[in-house]
């Protein structure tokens, strides 16, 4: 039977859908369990793959769309352009222009400030399902954060380096 386009396996799928379904063939076998690509998650993967520390890469396209987000914001930053939060402050700071070191060590008190909670700390599978869920949503490939920001999130929901 072929399995190819055109085959009847494949006669809904567009050409996107089987670059995806070639890439998780590819991760599957280099031990990828989850692909995230930013719009196919569901709750049942990321159950699944928080409870079981499955192996978790990005789909190359989300990649790309990453990346390219923050190649435009670095061409904003380095045109001068004002942009809210990257090199202003924020709420009653929004009128205040940061200069590239202090936007710097802004980006770190903003992450510092959301870094709080209270009561128990969550479980270890609760945190897995976080870093996963932000993780898929940094596939969308809107935020600006960094390849490189990105990446240890894939490697610590997977290794339990949570504490």
């Amino acid at each position: 039977m072929p399995v190819g386009p055109g085959s009847t396996r494949y006669r809904d799928c567009n050409n996107k859908d089987l670059i995806a379904m070639k890439s998780s063939a590819i991760a599957r076998k280099q031990g990828v369990t989850l692909v995230l690509d930013g719009h196919s998650l569901a709750a049942e993967d990321v159950v699944r793959a928080a409870r079981n520390r499955e192996q978790i890469a990005m789909h190359p396209e989300a990649v790309a769309r990453l990346v390219k987000c923050r190649s435009l914001l670095e061409r904003k930053i380095e045109s001068g352009e004002v942009m809210y939060g990257v090199n202003t402050g924020v709420g009653e700071l929004a009128e205040v222009r940061l200069t590239p070191e202090q936007a710097q060590k802004y980006q770190k008190y903003i992450l510092y400030s959301h870094a709080a909670g209270c009561g128990e700390p969550c479980s270890e599978e609760d945190a897995r399902a976080g870093m996963i869920s932000r993780l898929n949503t940094h596939c969308w490939g809107h935020s600006g954060i960094r390849l490189k920001s990105s990446r240890p999130r894939s490697t610590c929901s997977t290794r339990g380096s949570l504490r």
